[in-house]
């Protein structure tokens, strides 16, 4: 910052208060506040670098804001002596002030001659003002210029030391979503997204976020040895404010430890229980549905020959009161799932084209001659990993049909759910009780509801919840949001509807769930990049990951103005920015380098944009001016720079205000 007096307070007191919100367990909060520290000292050390360049009197340089606490002070002659606390010589007197300040964020420039816009009304050729128009855009610029340098660099490191990364896999698609519209399948390795070649996960979805959701974005991905063309056409996710493909990432699951441990890797064929799937992240969502449907044990095996049997092991003795989790009433939201698309060759395949249609809403499969109802993502993902598959049961023209389908094997069972597309209805305040016995998952267990409160109270699949207590719910998230705090205090009591729109008010009281035990394994979400060229080949990749992500940041600003990303639920603040630093520091320093260059071709990008009060702005005077042969009338440049200001708080107002939604 150049001679901004009122800027340094407001970024004092924006990126101030965030410490408090940051520090948690450890020390991680510090390295996340010195980092970004570290990156806008930068920021004004290239302007002060700059000014010595070009022979302009600088009066302060200081890294923090706030008082200053000590520092050393040149005088006119060259003499310097350390001081504590305040300055002692005068600028007047051309005294230089090398200083730390307390608030340890940052810091600014302060050029002799108190103004950087306007008329000069000194002589002295040395201040700003009375430089030439190259040597005051240098000056401008050069901060923006040092920042990405050091994302340059900082990129490179990262590389070096081998960034921990998601592999650029598909672990699962969504059926009927546009990934599985555009023929991807879970194990794809994407090899190249819109022209970019990824290294990660992360390169394939800010490609797919950046993306334009009127044009399909090229994909080609590799299927064993096949390389296919693809190209996917996103949509926009309302919950989260961005464009999605619905489907996700590759995870690499291990069974036990050592040399019997058993893996499952990225793209990895193998069967859970007979059932096949494809790559770890599939291996570990039917591990615990098998569990879920009530199994003693499953047996996981790869395309290799080897297997592993896994069972729940309790060990409650092990399991602290702060992991246990908080008591629950037992329900889950109603939904109803219909079939939106169909691939009609593997539907003709399995001798199945005439059975579904478009439109028709699967009510319930039966097997071995026993109904199991799809009404919920529960019971549609245990509904799933059933077989022989003899028939579905579908609403349709009014009524229910049961239509016969005869699949026997799990091999064409997965066929036949990979090949139809489902479409659910949008949560409301329908609910359905969960059964005695039914497991969740958490990072320190699974747990057993050892009953359902619920179910026992009374409730229907399907009742609407119109009151918890005396507020009114109209959607799922109201029903949980209001049952969270009521159950606190003990009984709570539902209004609810039933499907024969009779009203009824029933009580419940939560439970305490059971430990039912944990499977000794292990998912793998990231490996460190591996370099075959030696700091070359990372000097070479920082290179190309600079020029990537200033554009990224130049597309995603022009998705916030595009209405492609949601200006209200994606901007952030200092308050995220400072815990996403931390949670990166404490993964390590290479992710804390990845993260840190990111901001640091942030702020680079945001500085240079024709803004007032910003170093883009300052650019954008200083070429009126040599276009109009004269300094910006002072007046106008005045009221352009409060126009500046007004937007930037405008800014920091919104991202607080994210900031404390999400902290919240």
């Amino acid at each position: 910052m150049l001679n901004r007096p009122l800027l340094p307070l407001l970024f004092t007191v924006a990126l101030g208060a965030p410490v408090l919100a940051a520090m948690g367990g450890g020390f991680g909060w510090i390295w996340a506040v010195l980092g970004i520290s570290f990156l806008i000292a930068v920021h004004e050390w290239g302007h002060y670098m700059a000014c010595v360049l070009t022979k302009t009197r600088t009066e302060t340089f200081s890294i923090g804001f706030g008082p200053r606490l000590f520092g050393w002070e040149r005088a006119r002659d060259g003499t310097r002596r350390f001081t504590v606390g305040s300055r002692q010589l005068d600028p007047i007197d051309h005294a230089m002030d090398f200083r730390i300040a307390l608030v340890p964020l940052g810091g600014y420039v302060k050029m002799a001659g108190g103004e950087i816009i306007g008329e000069s009304t000194s002589t002295d050729p040395n201040e700003f003002v009375n430089k030439s128009a190259s040597a005051r855009i240098f000056i401008i610029s050069a901060g923006v210029i040092m920042n990405v340098i050091t994302a340059f660099f900082l990129y490179s490191l990262a590389f070096q030391f081998g960034k921990p990364v998601r592999q650029p896999i598909f672990g699962t698609v969504v059926p009927g979503g546009p990934a599985w519209r555009a023929g991807i399948e879970p194990g794809d390795e994407v090899i190249d997204v819109g022209g970019t070649k990824p290294r990660s996960w992360l390169d394939v979805r800010m490609e797919i976020v950046l993306g334009d959701q009127d044009e399909r974005i090229p994909l080609r991905v590799k299927r064993g040895e096949e390389e296919l063309d693809l190209k996917v056409l996103p949509v926009y996710q309302t919950e989260g404010g961005y464009l999605e493909i619905q489907a996700g990432h590759a995870v690499k699951l291990t069974l036990g430890e050592g040399e019997d441990a058993l893996h499952v890797g990225y793209s990895q064929p193998a069967t859970v229980n007979g059932w096949p799937v494809r790559g770890g992240a599939e291996a570990h969502e039917a591990v615990t549905t098998a569990f879920r449907n009530g199994a003693a044990e499953v047996v996981v095996a790869t395309a290799d020959g080897r297997s592993k049997t896994v069972r729940l092991a309790a060990s409650e003795d092990t399991i602290g009161e702060e992991a246990k989790p908080a008591p629950k009433i037992g329900l889950e939201p109603f939904l109803r799932f219909t079939v939106s698309a169909l691939r009609s060759n593997v539907f003709e395949a399995l001798k199945l084209d005439d059975v579904l249609r478009m439109g028709d809403e699967l009510r319930a499969i039966v097997s071995g001659g026993k109904r199991y109802p799809i009404e919920s993502p529960s019971t549609l993902s245990s509904a799933r990993q059933i077989w022989p598959l003899d028939a579905v049961v579908v609403f349709r023209d009014d009524k229910e049909t049961t239509l016969e389908t005869k699949l026997a094997t799990a091999q064409d069972v997965r066929r036949f759910y990979d090949a139809l597309g489902l479409e659910a209805s949008t949560p409301n305040n329908r609910v359905r009780p969960l059964e005695a016995g039914h497991l969740f998952p958490t990072e320190d267990g699974i747990w057993r509801y050892p009953t359902s409160p619920a179910r026992e109270a009374g409730m229907d699949p399907g009742d609407a919840v119109l009151k918890v207590g005396d507020t009114k719910t109209a959607d799922w998230n109201e029903v949980l949001t209001a049952l969270q705090k009521g159950i606190a205090d003990g009984p709570v009591e539902l209004t609810v509807r039933g499907p024969d729109d009779a009203e009824r008010s029933v009580t419940l009281e939560a439970v305490a769930l059971a430990y039912a035990g944990d499977v000794d394994l292990t998912l793998t979400e990231r490996e460190p990049i591996q370099l075959d060229g030696g700091f070359g080949e990372a000097l070479a990749l920082g290179f190309k990951s600079t020029g990537r992500e200033i554009g990224n940041v130049f597309r995603t600003i022009g998705g916030l103005f595009s209405g492609s990303i949601s200006f209200n639920k994606n901007i952030a603040g200092p308050i995220t920015l400072i815990r996403a630093s931390k949670q990166q520091s404490e993964a390590g320093p290479s992710s804390l380098m990845w993260f840190l260059a990111y901001i640091s071709v942030m702020l680079a990008v945001l500085n240079i944009l024709p803004i007032p009060v910003l170093d883009g702005g300052h650019l954008l005077f200083i070429l009126i001016e040599k276009v109009k042969g004269s300094p910006l009338n002072e007046a106008v440049a005045v009221k352009a720079m409060y126009i500046g200001l007004f937007l930037l708080l405008t800014l920091m107002f919104f991202a607080f205000k994210n900031d404390i939604t999400r902290l919240f």
